[in-house]
Protein backbone atom coordinates (compact mmCIF):
# COMPACT_ATOMS: atom_id res chain seq x y z
CA UNK A 1 0.00 0.00 0.00
CA UNK A 2 2.77 2.70 0.78
CA UNK A 3 4.50 1.56 -2.52
CA UNK A 4 1.18 2.51 -4.10
CA UNK A 5 0.99 5.66 -2.28
CA UNK A 6 4.81 6.71 -3.06
CA UNK A 7 4.33 6.06 -6.98
CA UNK A 8 1.37 8.45 -7.14
CA UNK A 9 3.15 10.86 -5.36
CA UNK A 10 5.96 10.60 -7.68
CA UNK A 11 3.27 11.26 -10.70
CA UNK A 12 1.57 14.07 -8.99
CA UNK A 13 5.41 15.69 -8.29
CA UNK A 14 6.44 14.76 -12.18
CA UNK A 15 2.91 16.13 -13.37
CA UNK A 16 3.40 19.40 -11.92
CA UNK A 17 6.89 19.92 -12.54
CA UNK A 18 5.29 19.66 -16.92
CA UNK A 19 2.41 21.63 -15.55
CA UNK A 20 5.03 24.80 -14.40
CA UNK A 21 7.69 24.29 -16.87
CA UNK A 22 4.50 24.49 -19.60
CA UNK A 23 3.82 27.72 -17.76
CA UNK A 24 7.27 29.47 -17.96
CA UNK A 25 6.85 28.91 -21.95
CA UNK A 26 5.74 31.74 -24.04
CA UNK A 27 2.26 31.20 -25.83
CA UNK A 28 2.47 29.67 -29.56
CA UNK A 29 2.43 32.36 -32.00
CA UNK A 30 -0.68 33.37 -33.97
CA UNK A 31 -0.78 31.05 -37.34
CA UNK A 32 0.83 33.14 -40.45
CA UNK A 33 -1.72 34.71 -42.85
CA UNK A 34 -2.43 32.91 -46.43
CA UNK A 35 -0.46 34.25 -48.79
CA UNK A 36 -1.73 37.19 -50.98
CA UNK A 37 -1.60 37.05 -54.80
CA UNK A 38 -1.19 40.09 -56.25
CA UNK A 39 -1.42 41.21 -60.00
CA UNK A 40 -4.44 42.45 -61.80
CA UNK A 41 -5.72 44.69 -64.96
CA UNK A 42 -6.58 48.02 -64.45
CA UNK A 43 -7.57 50.75 -66.56
CA UNK A 44 -6.37 54.73 -66.17
CA UNK A 45 -7.07 58.28 -67.01
CA UNK A 46 -5.24 61.42 -67.09
CA UNK A 47 -5.45 65.19 -67.61
CA UNK A 48 -2.87 68.04 -67.15
CA UNK A 49 -1.03 70.74 -68.89
CA UNK A 50 2.27 71.00 -70.36
CA UNK A 51 4.63 73.53 -70.80
CA UNK A 52 6.97 73.51 -74.29
CA UNK A 53 10.71 74.22 -74.66
CA UNK A 54 12.69 74.16 -77.78
CA UNK A 55 16.75 74.06 -78.36
CA UNK A 56 16.84 75.57 -81.50
CA UNK A 57 14.54 77.00 -84.49
CA UNK A 58 16.87 76.45 -87.92
CA UNK A 59 16.14 77.18 -91.30
CA UNK A 60 19.23 77.20 -94.29
CA UNK A 61 19.80 80.43 -96.39
CA UNK A 62 19.53 79.23 -100.05
CA UNK A 63 19.98 81.32 -103.03
CA UNK A 64 23.63 83.01 -102.28
CA UNK A 65 25.74 84.39 -105.06
CA UNK A 66 29.31 84.00 -105.09
CA UNK A 67 29.94 87.47 -104.19
CA UNK A 68 27.31 87.89 -101.12
CA UNK A 69 28.51 88.12 -97.58
CA UNK A 70 26.10 86.18 -95.13
CA UNK A 71 26.52 88.34 -92.02
CA UNK A 72 23.34 86.74 -89.99
CA UNK A 73 20.79 83.98 -90.54
CA UNK A 74 18.60 82.83 -87.87
CA UNK A 75 15.82 83.03 -85.80
CA UNK A 76 15.65 86.76 -84.38
CA UNK A 77 11.71 85.40 -82.09
CA UNK A 78 10.13 82.30 -81.37
CA UNK A 79 7.66 81.15 -79.15
CA UNK A 80 5.42 77.84 -78.47
CA UNK A 81 1.82 78.01 -76.45
CA UNK A 82 1.33 75.60 -73.43
CA UNK A 83 -1.20 72.89 -74.28
CA UNK A 84 -3.59 70.51 -72.17
CA UNK A 85 -3.94 66.78 -72.53
CA UNK A 86 -5.83 64.00 -71.55
CA UNK A 87 -5.12 60.23 -71.75
CA UNK A 88 -6.07 56.88 -71.30
CA UNK A 89 -4.73 53.63 -70.99
CA UNK A 90 -4.59 49.90 -70.02
CA UNK A 91 -1.95 48.37 -67.85
CA UNK A 92 -1.08 45.43 -65.82
CA UNK A 93 -0.18 45.34 -61.76
CA UNK A 94 2.42 42.31 -61.67
CA UNK A 95 3.01 42.79 -57.36
CA UNK A 96 2.98 45.42 -55.18
CA UNK A 97 5.99 47.13 -56.24
CA UNK A 98 5.66 47.01 -60.07
CA UNK A 99 2.87 47.74 -62.96
CA UNK A 100 3.17 48.42 -66.75
CA UNK A 101 0.32 49.94 -69.09
CA UNK A 102 0.11 51.50 -72.57
CA UNK A 103 -1.38 54.72 -72.90
CA UNK A 104 -2.87 57.04 -75.81
CA UNK A 105 -3.11 60.78 -75.27
CA UNK A 106 -4.36 63.79 -76.92
CA UNK A 107 -3.03 67.06 -77.11
CA UNK A 108 -5.18 70.64 -76.99
CA UNK A 109 -3.59 72.39 -80.78
CA UNK A 110 -1.34 75.59 -79.42
CA UNK A 111 -0.40 78.40 -81.24
CA UNK A 112 3.63 78.75 -82.63
CA UNK A 113 5.47 81.43 -83.88
CA UNK A 114 8.90 82.39 -85.40
CA UNK A 115 10.33 85.28 -86.84
CA UNK A 116 13.76 84.72 -89.29
CA UNK A 117 16.08 87.35 -89.86
CA UNK A 118 18.48 87.01 -93.06
CA UNK A 119 21.35 89.56 -93.91
CA UNK A 120 23.52 90.10 -96.77
CA UNK A 121 26.24 92.53 -97.79
CA UNK A 122 27.55 91.94 -101.27
CA UNK A 123 30.27 94.56 -102.37
CA UNK A 124 30.35 95.40 -105.86
CA UNK A 125 26.85 94.07 -106.64
CA UNK A 126 26.16 96.66 -109.71
CA UNK A 127 29.30 97.82 -111.03
CA UNK A 128 32.72 98.67 -109.30
CA UNK A 129 31.69 100.52 -105.74
CA UNK A 130 28.16 99.82 -106.09
CA UNK A 131 27.30 97.45 -102.77
CA UNK A 132 24.26 95.91 -102.75
CA UNK A 133 22.79 95.47 -98.57
CA UNK A 134 19.78 93.37 -97.77
CA UNK A 135 17.74 92.85 -94.78
CA UNK A 136 14.82 90.50 -94.79
CA UNK A 137 12.17 88.74 -92.17
CA UNK A 138 10.28 86.20 -92.45
CA UNK A 139 7.59 85.51 -89.81
CA UNK A 140 5.90 82.23 -89.60
CA UNK A 141 2.63 81.88 -87.22
CA UNK A 142 0.72 78.81 -87.05
CA UNK A 143 -0.66 75.64 -84.97
CA UNK A 144 0.52 72.27 -83.59
CA UNK A 145 -1.00 69.96 -82.53
CA UNK A 146 0.22 66.32 -80.67
CA UNK A 147 -0.38 63.08 -80.37
CA UNK A 148 1.33 60.58 -77.93
CA UNK A 149 1.43 57.12 -77.63
CA UNK A 150 3.63 55.75 -75.00
CA UNK A 151 4.36 51.85 -72.99
CA UNK A 152 5.04 52.79 -69.15
CA UNK A 153 6.63 51.21 -66.48
CA UNK A 154 6.61 52.31 -62.67
CA UNK A 155 7.82 51.15 -59.39
CA UNK A 156 5.78 51.60 -56.46
CA UNK A 157 8.40 52.24 -53.65
CA UNK A 158 6.32 51.27 -50.52
CA UNK A 159 2.86 52.28 -48.88
CA UNK A 160 2.50 54.72 -45.77
CA UNK A 161 -1.29 55.56 -44.73
CA UNK A 162 -2.51 54.46 -48.31
CA UNK A 163 -0.30 56.69 -49.90
CA UNK A 164 2.39 55.04 -52.66
CA UNK A 165 5.22 57.39 -54.08
CA UNK A 166 6.47 55.92 -57.38
CA UNK A 167 8.97 56.37 -59.96
CA UNK A 168 8.42 55.59 -64.03
CA UNK A 169 9.76 55.85 -67.57
CA UNK A 170 8.11 55.69 -70.91
CA UNK A 171 8.77 54.81 -74.39
CA UNK A 172 6.72 55.11 -78.21
CA UNK A 173 5.95 57.58 -80.69
CA UNK A 174 4.41 61.00 -80.65
CA UNK A 175 2.63 62.17 -83.75
CA UNK A 176 3.02 65.69 -84.65
CA UNK A 177 0.90 67.89 -86.60
CA UNK A 178 1.74 71.16 -88.17
CA UNK A 179 -0.79 73.91 -89.78
CA UNK A 180 -2.28 77.15 -90.87
CA UNK A 181 1.10 78.29 -91.41
CA UNK A 182 1.78 81.06 -93.68
CA UNK A 183 4.91 83.11 -94.59
CA UNK A 184 4.76 86.77 -94.43
CA UNK A 185 7.14 89.71 -93.92
CA UNK A 186 9.48 92.47 -95.98
CA UNK A 187 12.53 92.82 -97.64
CA UNK A 188 14.85 95.97 -97.08
CA UNK A 189 17.48 96.75 -99.72
CA UNK A 190 20.02 99.37 -99.86
CA UNK A 191 23.71 100.44 -100.80
CA UNK A 192 24.56 100.04 -97.30
CA UNK A 193 24.19 99.44 -93.55
CA UNK A 194 23.18 102.78 -91.28
CA UNK A 195 24.19 102.56 -87.98
CA UNK A 196 20.96 101.08 -86.74
CA UNK A 197 22.23 97.99 -88.78
CA UNK A 198 19.36 98.48 -91.45
CA UNK A 199 19.78 99.14 -95.27
CA UNK A 200 19.77 102.77 -96.54
CA UNK A 201 17.23 102.04 -99.31
CA UNK A 202 13.37 101.13 -99.56
CA UNK A 203 11.70 98.74 -97.36
CA UNK A 204 9.11 95.98 -99.46
CA UNK A 205 6.63 93.67 -97.83
CA UNK A 206 6.41 90.79 -98.58
CA UNK A 207 3.23 88.77 -99.69
CA UNK A 208 1.48 86.37 -97.66
CA UNK A 209 1.97 83.21 -98.23
CA UNK A 210 0.16 80.01 -97.02
CA UNK A 211 2.51 76.71 -96.02
CA UNK A 212 1.25 73.06 -96.45
CA UNK A 213 0.22 71.62 -93.63
CA UNK A 214 2.40 68.72 -92.23
CA UNK A 215 2.94 65.63 -90.14
CA UNK A 216 5.72 64.31 -88.78
CA UNK A 217 6.24 60.80 -86.42
CA UNK A 218 9.14 61.13 -84.10
CA UNK A 219 10.43 58.51 -81.04
CA UNK A 220 9.18 60.02 -77.78
CA UNK A 221 10.35 59.17 -73.87
CA UNK A 222 8.96 59.75 -70.40
CA UNK A 223 10.65 60.34 -66.89
CA UNK A 224 7.43 60.11 -64.40
CA UNK A 225 7.21 60.51 -60.51
CA UNK A 226 4.44 61.24 -58.07
CA UNK A 227 2.12 60.12 -55.66
CA UNK A 228 -0.58 57.22 -55.30
CA UNK A 229 -3.54 57.29 -53.10
CA UNK A 230 -5.81 54.55 -52.02
CA UNK A 231 -9.06 56.12 -52.54
CA UNK A 232 -10.41 52.29 -51.94
CA UNK A 233 -8.90 48.99 -52.48
CA UNK A 234 -9.53 49.20 -56.15
CA UNK A 235 -9.38 52.88 -56.66
CA UNK A 236 -5.86 54.73 -56.96
CA UNK A 237 -6.02 58.75 -57.10
CA UNK A 238 -2.63 59.73 -58.55
CA UNK A 239 -0.47 63.16 -58.85
CA UNK A 240 2.64 63.16 -60.69
CA UNK A 241 5.26 65.42 -62.56
CA UNK A 242 6.78 63.99 -65.78
CA UNK A 243 9.38 65.20 -68.21
CA UNK A 244 9.20 64.27 -72.05
CA UNK A 245 11.08 64.51 -75.15
CA UNK A 246 9.10 64.75 -78.38
CA UNK A 247 11.59 65.02 -80.91
CA UNK A 248 11.79 67.94 -84.16
CA UNK A 249 8.60 69.16 -86.19
CA UNK A 250 9.48 70.49 -89.36
CA UNK A 251 7.59 72.84 -91.93
CA UNK A 252 6.72 71.76 -95.40
CA UNK A 253 8.60 73.92 -98.08
CA UNK A 254 7.84 77.19 -98.88
CA UNK A 255 6.45 78.31 -102.07
CA UNK A 256 6.17 82.23 -102.23
CA UNK A 257 3.95 84.12 -104.00
CA UNK A 258 6.95 85.55 -105.73
CA UNK A 259 7.44 82.55 -107.26
CA UNK A 260 10.52 81.46 -105.44
CA UNK A 261 10.93 78.30 -103.43
CA UNK A 262 12.90 77.99 -100.01
CA UNK A 263 13.79 75.37 -97.68
CA UNK A 264 11.02 74.87 -94.65
CA UNK A 265 11.49 75.67 -91.13
CA UNK A 266 12.37 73.43 -88.34
CA UNK A 267 11.77 73.60 -84.19
CA UNK A 268 14.16 71.22 -82.72
CA UNK A 269 13.89 68.84 -79.82
CA UNK A 270 10.46 69.78 -78.29
CA UNK A 271 10.57 69.23 -73.99
CA UNK A 272 8.10 69.20 -72.13
CA UNK A 273 6.99 69.63 -68.72
CA UNK A 274 4.03 68.73 -67.22
CA UNK A 275 2.16 68.12 -63.95
CA UNK A 276 -0.90 65.71 -64.78
CA UNK A 277 -3.91 63.86 -61.85
CA UNK A 278 -5.23 61.45 -62.85
CA UNK A 279 -7.10 57.66 -61.14
CA UNK A 280 -6.71 53.92 -61.56
CA UNK A 281 -9.33 51.36 -61.41
CA UNK A 282 -8.20 47.45 -60.44
CA UNK A 283 -10.89 45.21 -61.96
CA UNK A 284 -11.68 42.48 -59.47
CA UNK A 285 -11.26 42.27 -55.76
CA UNK A 286 -7.91 43.37 -54.86
CA UNK A 287 -6.52 41.94 -51.92
CA UNK A 288 -4.86 43.70 -49.26
CA UNK A 289 -1.21 42.90 -48.22
CA UNK A 290 -1.08 40.66 -45.29
CA UNK A 291 0.75 41.57 -42.11
CA UNK A 292 3.88 39.59 -41.34
CA UNK A 293 3.80 38.65 -37.13
CA UNK A 294 6.92 38.41 -35.57
CA UNK A 295 7.74 34.96 -34.40
CA UNK A 296 8.64 35.35 -30.97
CA UNK A 297 11.68 33.99 -29.32
CA UNK A 298 11.10 30.68 -27.09
CA UNK A 299 13.17 30.91 -23.52
CA UNK A 300 15.73 29.07 -22.79
CA UNK A 301 14.91 26.82 -20.30
CA UNK A 302 17.46 24.86 -18.22
CA UNK A 303 16.82 21.64 -16.33
CA UNK A 304 18.25 21.30 -12.79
Amino acid sequence: MSFVKSLTAAGVFALSAVAAQAADLAPPPPPLPPPVEFGGWYIRGDVGVASYSTSQWTQPVTGLGAGDQLLFGGFIQKSIQEPAFIDAGIGYQFNQWFRVDATAEYRTSVGLRGVFEEKVFTPNCAGPGLDCAFLGQNIYPGQLQSSVFLVNAYADLGTWYNVTPFVGAGLGFVRHSISGVSDSGFAWNGSAFDQNGNPNGALTPVALSPIQDHTKTNFAWALMAGLAYNVTPNLKLEVGYRYMNLGDVPSSTIHCICGQVFPGFRVKEITSNEFRIGMRWMFGEVAQVAPVYPVPEQPIVRKY
